[in-house]
């Protein structure tokens, strides 16, 4: 079995079953360089396997594993240790707590994130009128921001283990029209975006819409939130290659990493209402670089900024003004 997972050979045939302890083994001894390689290991065939790791664990050693879950490990353990992202080999990913689908062509979660959609919810905790909408996602890519706050609207509660935080009686205004409308340029990112959608049910909640920023046909914003590409293209070569090498360039480059900053500011007046709200995540050193670009709308009033779970400054929030009178 290890002849057949070293070098060019990693590919081979596995013709004969062979039992759990040896699989693992071999995946363990294959990802020696990788921290925690066993659980890894685990966590690799248990996704070839379509089990749970708690199954692993509970199985006795020698149970026999088919080949075809033996050969698909191996080319799973292949790809990570040729630098491809965990998140796309085992093909999901996580999001305040949910597991989303992702893959090759769509952003891949992370951490910073859920402040921004923790920041949406905190706001309409404190402005329930918000809920009749609509709320934008601009840069959608896997969904996880508009579902995340879908399923938050549905249940009443931002995480399940959390008891729910809107006011007693609350109701989703029943409405015809999506409740949030999420736009990508990336048909991929959609598809990844529409997949998640269904596999959490949110039905009509959420409007997909393959767009650059703003969607077409929709009403003026309550709410526009965006996760925008904001690394500026000269720092490529500062990036991890699993990184630079793996994810869409589109969603992680943009110019000087202010370019569509400037857009959507450009465009607020025209798609967000009167004391409607901007909320955008940044790189951690951009602060005040966004400040001096809200700065120059009159229109656009800086409320704050949040910081990441890290301390570091990672979300803004900006208001559009209301109109005088």
């Amino acid at each position: 079995m290890k002849a057949k997972m070293i070098g060019t050979r990693v590919n081979s045939p596995v013709d004969s079953p062979e039992n759990l302890e040896q699989v693992l083994q071999s995946l363990t001894h294959y990802l020696c360089q990788e921290t925690a390689a066993r659980r890894l290991a685990r966590r690799l065939l248990a996704q070839a396997w379509q089990c749970g790791e708690q199954d692993l664990i509970a199985a006795r050693p020698d149970q026999l594993v088919p080949p075809e879950v033996t050969a698909q490990a191996i080319n799973m353990a292949s790809q990570l240790t040729q630098g491809m992202p965990l998140d796309y080999v085992l093909g999901e990913s996580w999001f305040l707590g949910r597991r989303y689908k992702v893959g090759p062509g769509v952003l891949i979660p992370r951490p910073d994130t859920e402040v921004l959609v923790e920041t949406a919810w905190q706001l309409l905790l404190k402005e329930p009128a918000l809920a009749a909408g609509p709320w934008f996602d601009l840069g959608t890519g896997s969904g996880i921001i508009s579902i995340s706050l879908a399923l938050a609207l549905q249940s009443g509660q931002l995480l399940d283990d959390r008891p729910p935080q809107l006011p007693p009686g609350y109701r989703l205004p029943q409405q015809p029209a999506s409740f949030i409308w999420a736009t990508d340029l990336s048909q991929t990112a959609l598809t990844y975006a529409r997949q998640n959608g269904q596999m959490y049910h949110i039905g009509q909640l959420v409007c997909w819409q393959q767009a650059d920023l703003w969607p077409a046909g929709a009403p003026p914003a309550a709410v526009v939130l965006s996760n925008p590409p904001y690394i500026a293209e000269t720092e490529r070569s500062l990036l991890d290659p699993a990184v630079a090498d793996y994810e869409p360039a589109e969603a992680l480059f943009a110019g000087d990493g202010l370019t569509v900053y400037r857009r959507i500011m450009t465009g607020a007046s025209r798609h967000i209402k009167p004391g409607g709200w901007l909320i955008l995540e940044h790189g951690y050193q951009q602060a005040a670089a966004l400040r001096q670009i809200v700065d120059r709308h009159a229109d656009l009033k800086f409320i704050r900024t949040v910081k990441d779970y890290g301390g570091r400054e990672r979300v803004m929030v900006i208001q559009r003004c209301q109109r005088d009178g």
